[in-house]
Parts: structure tokens; C-alpha cells; sequence
């Protein structure tokens, strides 16, 4: 695994981290309000 590849898998995951939970709070907030 290269360097680039690695910093890639690593945003991927860190972008998949906080956008999931932002969809989860979207999907909460949305009926509530």
C-alpha cells in the first residue's frame, strides 16, 4: 500500500465517520421540528 492510497483509506473513513451520524441526526431532527 502506497502512501497516497493509505491517506486516501483514511479520509474515506474519517468522512464516512462524521457524514453518517450527520445523515442519523438529520433523520431524527427532521420529524421533530
Amino acid at each position: 500500500m502506497t502512501l497516497s492510497s493509505a491517506l486516501e483509506t483514511c479520509l474515506q473513513a474519517y468522512v464516512g465517520q462524521w457524514t453518517m451520524p450527520g445523515n442519523l441526526l438529520k433523520a431524527q431532527s427532521r420529524p421533530s421540528s
